[in-house]
């Protein structure tokens, strides 16, 4: 199960952003599930938020090693970016407000 706390944003030093479940590893940073964040209009006219697949040809989800030379930044991301990743993971997700919500 995906934890929210364990959810960071990173960016490569190519210039690409995506968040993931990070742990370290020696030399570096092991990221599982990554997925790019993007702003979409709604039908109402605003803002809302979609996630796609860093690396959308894979079967399942991938686990990627970096070195730290790769890597500009590794940071936690704000509670409601991190809820929403998890729910594209977890079946049952209790965030932290209190109360389930069920994808």
């Amino acid at each position: 199960m995906v934890e929210a706390e364990d959810v960071r944003v990173v960016k490569l030093v190519s210039g690409e952003e995506f968040f993931a479940e990070v742990e370290e590893i020696d030399g570096g940073k092991r990221v599982k599930n990554p997925l790019t964040l993007a702003m979409v209009p709604t039908e109402k006219g605003t803002i809302g938020v979609k996630f796609d697949h860093w690396l959308g040809y894979t079967k399942d989800p991938p686990q990627v090693d970096l070195k730290e030379e790769h890597i500009m930044y590794c940071e936690p991301v704000l509670s409601q970016f991190a809820e929403l990743y998890c729910q594209q993971f977890n079946k049952i997700f209790t965030p932290q407000k209190g109360g389930i919500v069920t994808p």
